[in-house]
């Protein structure tokens, strides 16, 4: 995982801002190659270090697509209904940290809608699906949900390696964790991932190209020449956290309709003494380099 991190960490800071690269490098399509590499690399790496078998690993991960279409209606419901919660997230999280999103959505935006979703959408649930709450979730099989949940959120908040993202992305990665455990399906977060990415894409998509005009006919200047105060986001926050409260409801109703319809596919916990612990010297190595990479980033 942190090979995982450090390879998005070197996109990011060095090959993304660099004015030498260009071509393929600089290319949308090399956004799609660099994250299969970033994400599948690491894995096999892992795999022959540790020196088990991916294929067989792999096909235990549930890859069979076992979703019936009543787990399908509701896991798009879910994960529309908790984009206030993710937005809220976010935005508390821009009062303190910087949104690297907005410039990746501004920077796409000029790419057609198809080609955009499969960089922001359609390879990241694919590919993070597959790892995360596939081959890492499956070696917490036997445990409690919340550990498994919790753990893989955390993992799939710092692989993201920067505070800003990892804040909502650790609450993301919970909820795809649960969406796996109950239908024993990796597909489920497949999903569920597709819909939150590819939603929230098209949100930001419809603000840049769209809203962007009306903004600019009334204020005179386009909104990405402005950066929003305090008091924008302050006022963000109490909307969204609105919002929230009055969709809560709604939230807890589709999670207990879906955990009721999934009952059958729970798994038997296993004894304590079986099971391996999961807050080992490699857990917290991982969070004590990314706390450490974080601080040195500020």
């Amino acid at each position: 995982m942190l090979m995982a991190a450090t390879i998005g960490y070197l996109y990011r800071e060095v090959w993304q801002d660099s004015e030498i690269l260009s071509g393929f490098f600089r290319s949308p399509w090399f956004m799609v190659a660099f994250q299969v590499a970033g994400l599948l690399l690491p894995l096999c790496a892992f795999c022959a270090i540790s020196g088990e078998s991916l294929i067989k690993k792999t096909s235990s991960i549930k890859l069979r697509l076992q979703l019936d279409p009543k787990n399908i209606l509701l896991i798009i419901a879910i994960s529309i209904v908790l984009q206030p919660f993710m937005m809220l997230v976010s935005a508390i999280g821009s009062l303190f940290l910087p949104n690297p999103v907005t410039d990746l959505v501004s920077g796409l935006s000029v790419l057609p809608v198809p080609q955009a979703l499969i960089i922001v959408a359609v390879t990241p649930a694919i590919l993070e699906e597959l790892v995360f709450r596939g081959f890492i979730q499956s070696h917490y099989e036997g445990h409690p949900i919340a550990i498994t949940a919790i753990v893989n959120g955390l993992f799939f908040g710092i692989v993201h390696m920067n505070l800003h993202q990892f804040t909502y992305a650790f609450f993301m990665g919970i909820v795809f964790a649960v969406m796996v455990y109950y239908t024993k399906s990796v597909f489920a977060g497949m999903l569920g991932h597709f819909v939150v990415n590819a939603s929230q894409y098209l949100m930001g998509y419809a603000a840049v190209n769209h809203l962007e005009a009306i903004y600019s006919d009334y204020y005179g200047m386009s909104p990405l020449d402005t950066v929003p105060d305090r008091a924008v986001f302050i006022q963000a926050i109490w909307a969204l956290g609105l919002i929230c409260l009055f969709i809560l409801p709604l939230v807890v109703g589709l999670f207990y309709i879906f955990a009721k319809h999934n009952q059958s596919n729970l798994p038997v916990e296993q004894e304590l003494d079986d099971r391996k612990y999961p807050f080992d010297i490699a857990f917290f190595g991982v969070v004590a380099i990314f706390v450490l990479l974080m601080i040195g980033m500020m």
